[in-house]
């Protein structure tokens, strides 16, 4: 079974702009409802390996760096990506 962190409630999140990401570097983060781009939140200090979920019902409250729409996004939903 997947070890969790369990998360509740809604959490105000920053996204990071393009500038403060690398090329090569791994991040957590989410494609924008709005615009459909992914956006970095979080480094992924495991650099892509598996690693602890969020579980739960807990949610970020982010605006995306792109387009500048705020939305809520489910916790459980972050997924880490390589920047290209």
């Amino acid at each position: 079974m997947a070890q969790g962190f369990i998360s509740q409630g809604t959490r105000a999140a920053t996204a990071k702009a393009s500038a403060e990401t690398k090329s090569g570097n791994w991040y957590y983060g989410y494609d924008c409802i709005a615009c459909d781009k992914l956006f970095a939140i979080f480094d992924d200090k495991t650099k892509g390996a598996p690693s602890r979920k969020l579980l739960g019902e807990g949610h970020l409250s982010v605006a995306c760096p792109h387009c500048g729409g705020n939305r809520t996004y489910l916790q459980a939903r972050l997924k880490n990506f390589r920047q290209p």
